[in-house]
């Protein structure tokens, strides 16, 4: 129908004429919630190119359509470049509109989501603190408008680990929202949700269950069951029996999720790949590998078709194929999937990028299954020298890619340079994590076992005294670690003795 009104638009006002590019603009937003994101960016692109053209760079109407443009890329997961053209869109608004205008404030609030989605917390934060802020002085505090960008606040502080903060948050906004809009409003509703979600993230899982309840019974009156808020809050409330350990009812309610997403959205809409995969979470939950298996060989060849094998989200879900795969022990097929889904990374995101980097654990763990220790050798030099640039030497984890070269030296018997390493690795983690950190005692179980290699049996049977004495206080003297740190101590003194 909207190709329709377009084509007939064309015909009778031209391509460019104003309306006919609001027109061209809705079939792009028609493409886009069919999931069909390729055919959307491509009309968007072309409408903002005309608008140019028509009403030149800074007209609202262009601005809108760059803005439409920005949202795309945000759903296909490059949010580097969502955050690159939402910038464009803001400043130009502030130029143009001022920085209060209605549209402006628009442009941050959507800049904020931006970044959020990239995982800039704080810079999210700092734009969402400056729109409340102004929303609060040009609409007021109780204005749909700046209660939205409250609500959008308190869900970025919770992303940002700040849980207390995200329930106040939450409280205020939905407080505010029972004074303007009453209890039984669908806006009141989502707060009375993310309420209840926020209590579960501090660990009130009961408090969590009984307002998602009733957020749930409420919503499934005033908007129906098949509303996208309803399913967000049956989805939330899945979450929470999920969290609680009742993973029978969890499944319950997350099949019914994705079943109604299936029928009211489609198949390949991203609300309903997100549904499924929660519903693959459960499945591991429940330790039930064959249905994660086939859930997961399902949603990747969803995601492809939807948003391509370049897409951020896409390549996650290879990578999960990859490691179930690992996890079931069949290190030949996840190999494949990991070389297939590491060269699409570098492609895709760059060799540097944080998802990519991500790969080289379970990569270079297959090849130590397979007994190929010396492409298992070249992996972690690799990914340790990439950390390094990346996050610098004492981040936490280039750390831990430290931690995979010197074991790979050890897996090849090379205890030479093995134990430097591991020197390095334990001076630095006492360092940044401390000296009694669960990780920092295996660095130091680690390099007592590289002297104990090297014949140095005195240097040996310091360093597992130490072991085993924090592993007594941290651990217990009953727990398996510290028993096997007792065995081998008396071993390399026995060694001494000899």
């Amino acid at each position: 129908m909207q190709q329709e009104a377009f084509e007939l638009c064309c015909e009778i006002f031209g391509k460019r004429d104003p309306q006919t590019l609001g027109a061209l603009n809705n079939l792009a937003s028609v493409y886009q919630h069919l999931g069909n994101y390729a055919e959307a960016i491509e009309l968007l692109k072309e409408s903002y190119n005309l608008h140019c053209e028509v009403l030149g760079g800074e007209h609202p109407a262009t601005l809108t359509s760059l803005g439409d443009l920005a949202g795309i890329y945000c759903d296909l997961g490059d949010y580097a470049k969502a955050v690159e053209i939402q910038e464009k869109v803001y400043k130009l608004s502030c130029k143009v509109s001022g920085e209060r205008h209605k549209f402006t404030l628009l442009a941050l609030n959507n800049l904020a989501y931006f970044y959020d989605s990239l995982q800039e917390f704080s810079i999210a934060i700092e734009l969402q603190e400056k729109a409340y802020e102004i929303c609060c002085e040009i609409l007021g505090e109780k204005h749909i408008y700046t209660l939205s960008v409250l609500n959008n606040l308190a869900y970025t502080y919770n992303k940002l680990g700040n849980k207390e903060k995200s329930l106040e948050l939450n409280k205020k906004t939905y407080q505010l929202r029972c004074e303007f809009f009453g209890e039984n409003h669908p806006d009141t509703l989502t707060s009375l949700s993310n309420l209840a979600v926020a209590y579960g993230e501090l660990g009130n899982n009961d408090k969590e269950l009984e307002l998602l309840e009733k957020a749930y019974k409420f919503q499934c009156v005033a908007i129906g069951e098949t509303h996208p808020g309803t399913l967000t809050s049956l989805n939330n409330l899945a979450n929470a029996y999920k969290h609680s350990g009742n993973y029978a009812k969890a499944l319950e309610l997350q099949q019914n999720v994705y079943n109604t997403c299936c029928d009211v959205l489609g198949k390949k809409h991203r609300t309903t790949l997100s549904a499924l995969g929660n519903l693959i979470v459960i499945y591991d939950n429940l330790g039930d590998n064959a249905k994660v298996l086939e859930l997961l060989k399902k949603l990747y060849k969803l995601q492809c078709e939807a948003f391509g094998e370049k897409n951020s989200e896409t390549i996650m879900t290879l990578r999960d194929l990859a490691c179930v795969y690992k996890d079931l022990e069949d290190y030949t097929k996840s190999l494949e999937l990991y070389k297939k889904v590491y060269a699409i990374s570098c492609e895709a995101l760059g060799e540097k990028h944080p998802d990519t980097l991500l790969l080289f654990n379970g990569f270079s763990f297959v090849y130590d299954k397979l007994g190929n220790y010396n492409k298992e050798l070249q992996l972690t030099k690799k990914a340790y020298q990439l950390h390094c640039e990346v996050y610098g030497e004492e981040h936490i984890d280039t750390l831990a890619a430290l931690h995979n070269l010197a074991f790979a030296y050890m897996q090849l018997e090379d205890y030479g340079n093995a134990t430097p390493l591991n020197e390095k690795l334990y001076r630095s983690r006492c360092n940044v994590l401390g000296e009694k950190h669960l990780s920092t005692l295996t660095s130091l179980n680690n390099l007592a076992y590289c002297y104990d290699k090297l014949g140095d049996y005195v240097r040996a049977v310091e360093l597992q005294e130490k072991l085993y004495s924090h592993r007594c206080e941290v651990l217990g003297i009953d727990d398996p670690q510290t028993i096997k740190s007792l065995e081998r101590l008396n071993l390399f003194k026995s060694k001494t003795e000899n």
